[in-house]
């Protein structure tokens, strides 16, 4: 008793030292948390997507190839800039391995093509990549004004200490214009490069080298000063004879020029989108923001309105209070339970639970493990399961005895641990939601046997003393029919059979097996004896995996809006654009129950409109505007609309679509892959089945820039001038170009503005223009058409590479099921594989399957399958037990398939996630109860009467059920709740009852029988 009462005090110890780790706590509730990855993104100096590849993106990526722990690096190079995402395995520290790469970098940054940017490293989830926390709209203030609104933002944050990234888009930024004359340069024999230099030379901040001060190393940097306009204009450009900059040029202060427009109501807009900070809990960002909005409103232009345009934050605070709300019931529900039950068993089990979270707290908040939004969504479910654990342990300390309870919880946290690195080793790039919760739970699990070995075993020991012999008395039985003792196995088959024998999910071929193939893989096999014995033993399994797992998807509720979309031919411009949306923007703006409309022109080949209704409106009236809204598009010629509603009075239903696959073509050289997928896409196409096929370079972003000409330089004539064609490639960029240089900027009133540099009438440049325009060379001028050749080509948009090979993508609609297209897919490109060239490959893509190669796959199964097995055959002490074991969870299975495709329930993650954890609930029961069961206490005649805990049985499954109850109720509408929730219910009856009824059976002795 004194060591019972020791270990007591010593867990309240550690209970109230867990208090004050709470504000130590890592949570990360932002919906899109970053992954394991790092991306490099550079800009480069007018280069084409060949260029960026080869010249920088290829440097990089050599220079990368020397990390380790790196699992793949993709690139994608474009016209002027490029990226390359770096992946690493999840424990992997990316502080580290971000100064690995900067080091790296600066190797390579030295041999790098001039102009090109030093790159930048992003953590992906972070930047562009990332959803808003919160984004408002300004309208009805002009160019001039929105260029402010980040500049009062900032103001604000800063002086109220709000950790955010601010992004200001809408309107035009302004710039300082130099727009050269050709001519006038030619007659004061001025370049432009010598306009270049004599600019950067006044923008650049120039480091001029380090000093030692006191054992530090400190940089020395000439810092730019501020100038204006003016100051630009007396840049001397040549001294004999004396050339300034406003000799050759003409400055001015202009905003530049913007084919992307956004309007609210028709009202000149700008938005600005807020992000929050990694470093600080998205709730305390959002409770700073809203705390300043009076502040913002009063700094903005007058006339202008602030409006919350987006609240990504919303959907996350709703959550969390659901969150705390479900286990707040859950708690208050299990202790009424238990209450009926002993108030000293309440007294136990709240009191470990209490213990356990604190136990969780200082664990979570000493090694800093993130805390997720769906770790606390679970809570409510953890709860039950902690209750559940707890009370079956307690109930059978005494019965089947302490050492074997703590060896139970001992295998089942092995079981949880073996099931989750089993899924982290197939890498299965769509369950994070299920790793997440499994993580959570193996750690609840770790911490909830060590309660109850030290803690709750004290505790009991110390209340209950001798109670139990009492208890054991009240123990209820069950009686069954001598026959179906001696035909149990079959009984059990015919079950099995019910439930279904997976034969239709065996592969049809393991590639590097032979023997496999041979058998399961021939023809007679597969079609003939797979279909039969799938139809005959194939059972619910098979109900459920071909009409309910297969063709799952889940539709969401929205609100009532009508989206326009408009698209004109190439060559229209942005102005034609915005006119045409404007005619419309005409017509909404004297209709009724619209609460505000969005245009916006993202270029001169499409624009949107989306009309947002009131909460209100006539349920006819939105289908009505639609139609008046075609109607008025008639009037204009040139534009092709297409008008979609969602919400009321609309058609919500889903349409079945034709299921989507890609094909992923892979190879070592440009051009033969691009050759390669064009013979791919013609033999897809063969099969009259193929609605459509485009290779991902046949479906760019629309654009006017499909061709190229390609310069060819004239080596003798070179040669004969003494002359490099470096210089000629430079000095044309510079000659004929804008040129807007990120480093290039100067500052005015401590606003910094990018200068840019155009030639006067640039917009007017021809080919011929282009070709017979003197460019100075070494102080000669020559034209270049004397020295080069200029062929049209076509363009290459960009260049996808994954692992240092190309990537070329086949996107394709198949008339069809997804399991005949599938099929028809991987038969022909296994076929076209056989005749490509040696590293080139043809794969197909699929969102839902594992990295992993199929014989790995199998691997990993039948290890932690063997592993569990293993562990079963301990506890039990039989390897019959242990078999019986896994069948009897297989079977409870059922339930939960059934459920579904009577249902007719959607099935999402959160389905896959029941499956996983019915197996620990399930083992739960079978190793708790599996010795206390089978007892005969009397026979007679036909029957035989055998001793049941049925009181304890029934207690935990309504322990457990509660949780998963209050998912029902709260978050029905949330896809991963919603069908975790009906499947763990599910085959909590089935296991429950298996337990009660059947598990009896298989432990009666014959020679109990035979008395």
């Amino acid at each position: 008793m004194v060591t019972s009462f020791r270990l007591i005090i010593i867990f309240f110890i550690l209970g109230f030292i867990s208090i004050f780790s709470i504000r130590n706590l890592n949570f990360q509730l932002n919906q899109n948390s970053a992954e394991s990855s790092l991306e490099i993104s550079f800009s480069t100096f007018k280069t084409t997507p060949e260029e960026t590849e080869q010249y920088v993106t290829s440097k990089i990526e050599n220079a990368l190839s020397r990390i380790d722990n790196i699992k793949t690096i993709n690139s994608f190079s474009t016209e002027d800039n490029g990226s390359i995402k770096v992946s690493f395995n999840t424990s992997t520290n990316l502080s580290q391995k971000r100064f690995d790469i900067l080091l790296n970098l600066r190797q390579v940054f030295e041999n790098l093509p001039s102009g090109t940017t030093f790159p930048i490293i992003s953590q992906i989830g972070q930047g562009s990549e990332k959803q808003p926390l919160i984004s408002y709209s300004i309208s009805g203030i002009s160019n001039s004004e929105i260029n402010s609104i980040k500049t009062i933002f900032e103001k604000i944050f800063r002086n109220n200490d709000i950790p955010a990234t601010l992004e200001v888009t809408g309107g035009s930024r302004k710039i300082i214009q130099i727009e050269y004359d050709k001519n006038r340069m030619y007659s004061r024999k001025v370049a432009i490069s010598d306009v270049i230099s004599s600019l950067q030379g006044l923008t650049n901040e120039n480091y001029l080298g380090n000093v030692t001060d006191h054992g530090m190393n400190y940089f020395v940097r000439l810092a730019s000063h501020s100038v204006g306009t003016s100051a630009l204009e007396e840049i001397v450009l040549k001294n004999t004879p004396l050339v300034k900059l406003r000799d050759i040029a003409t400055i001015s202060e202009t905003y530049e020029k913007n084919d992307y427009s956004y309007r609210i109501n028709g009202k000149n807009t700008a938005l600005i989108h807020i992000y929050d900070d990694q470093s600080e809990n998205v709730l305390t960002t959002y409770s700073k923001i809203s705390g300043i909005l009076n502040k913002i409103k009063k700094e903005l232009p007058e006339g202008s309105e602030l409006r919350l345009e987006q609240d990504n934050s919303k959907h996350l605070r709703k959550l969390v209070k659901i969150a705390v709300l479900n286990g707040a019931i859950t708690l208050l529900l299990i202790s009424l339970v238990l209450l009926f039950k002993n108030w000293k068993y309440l007294l136990i089990v709240i009191t470990t639970i209490i213990i356990n979270f604190c136990l969780l707290v200082l664990i979570y908040s000493l090694f800093k493990i993130p805390i997720d939004l769906i770790t606390l969504n679970s809570i409510s479910f953890i709860l039950s399961f902690l209750c559940f654990n707890l009370l079956i342990a307690l109930g059978q300390f005494d019965k089947i005895g302490k050492r074997r309870i703590q060896q139970s919880q001992i295998i089942i946290f092995l079981i949880a641990t073996s099931i989750y690195m089993a899924i982290e080793f197939l890498d299965y790039q769509d369950l994070h939601q299920l790793q997440s919760i499994l993580k959570f739970s193996i750690i609840v699990i770790a911490v909830g046997t060590i309660t109850n070995f030290l803690f709750a075993s004290s505790l009991h020991n110390l209340l209950t003393k001798n109670s139990n012999s009492q208890e054991n008395k009240k123990n209820l039985t069950i009686f069954t029919n001598v026959k179906i003792i001696k035909f149990r196995y079959i009984i059990l088959f015919l079950v099995l059979s019910f439930t279904g024998i997976p034969l239709f999910t065996l592969p049809s071929k393991i590639e590097g097996n032979n023997t496999y193939n041979k058998i399961f893989g021939a023809p007679l096999f597969q079609d003939e004896i797979i279909p039969v014995s799938s139809l005959a033993f194939g059972g619910i399994w098979r109900l459920f995996y071909e009409n309910i797992y297969v063709n799952t998807d889940f539709e969401d509720s929205q609100e009532t809006s009508l989206n326009i979309y408009a698209e004109q031919p190439i060559g229209a411009t942005a102005e034609q654009m915005n006119s045409s949306l404007e005619y419309l923007e005409k017509f909404l703006s004297d209709t009724e129950y619209i609460e505000l409309y969005v245009s916006q022109v993202f270029s001169g080949q499409r624009g949107t409109i989306r009309v947002k209704f009131l909460n209100d409106i006539p349920i006819h009236y939105p289908e009505k505007l639609r139609q008046q809204l075609i109607n008025a598009s008639q009037n204009l010629g040139g534009v092709g609309w297409t008008f979609f509603g969602i919400g009321k009075g609309f058609s919500n239903k889903m349409t079945k679509e034709h299921p989507s696959f890609q094909l992923k073509i892979s190879g070592y050289n440009f051009a033969k892959l691009k050759e390669i997928g064009e013979f791919l896409k013609t033999e897809i196409s063969k099969n009259d089945r193929i609605n459509s096929a485009t290779l991902a370079s046949d479906n760019q972003f629309i654009s006017d820039n499909n061709h190229e000409y390609k310069m060819s330089v004239n080596d003798r004539q070179l040669a004969q001038l003494e002359l490099d064609d470096k210089n000629i490639k430079s000095e044309l960029i510079l000659n004929n170009s804008e040129i807007m240089d990120k480093k290039m900027s100067v500052s005015i009133s401590n606003e910094k503005i990018p200068l840019k540099i155009t030639a006067k009438n640039q917009d007017n440049l021809t080919i011929n223009e282009f070709l017979t325009h003197p460019i100075r060379l070494e102080d000669r001028y020559i034209k270049p058409n004397s020295l080069t050749t200029f062929l049209q080509a076509d363009r290459v948009e960009s260049i996808v590479r994954e692992n240092r090979r190309y990537i070329q993508i086949l996107n394709l609609k198949y008339v069809g099921s997804l399991e005949t297209g599938y099929k028809y897919l991987l038969e022909e490109t296994e076929r076209i594989n056989k005749d490509l060239p040696e590293g080139y490959a043809i794969d197909v893509l699929s969102d839902h399957e594992s990295s992993k190669p199929l014989s790995t796959k199998l691997l990993i199964f039948l290890t932690a399958t063997s592993f569990i097995y293993i562990l079963l055959t301990i506890r039990l002490n039989s390897f019959r037990k242990a078999g019986l074991a896994f069948l009897m969870v297989y079977i409870s299975l059922s339930a939960n398939f059934a459920t579904f495709y009577i249902g007719d329930f959607k099935f999402d993650e959160g389905g896959q996630a029941s499956f996983i954890f019915i197996i620990i609930i399930g083992f739960c029961y079978l190793l708790y109860f599996w010795e206390d069961l089978g007892l005969v206490t009397k026979i007679e005649s036909s029957r035989i009467y055998l001793r049941q805990n049925i009181k304890l049985i029934s207690l935990s499954f309504l322990i457990l059920s509660i949780g998963n109850l209050t998912y029902l109720f709260t978050q029905f509408n949330d896809p991963f709740w919603s069908a975790f929730s009906i499947g763990v219910l599910a085959s909590s009856i089935a296991i429950a009852l298996i337990t009660t009824f059947v598990i009896p059976l298989f432990s009666v002795n014959k020679d109990s029988l035979n008395q």
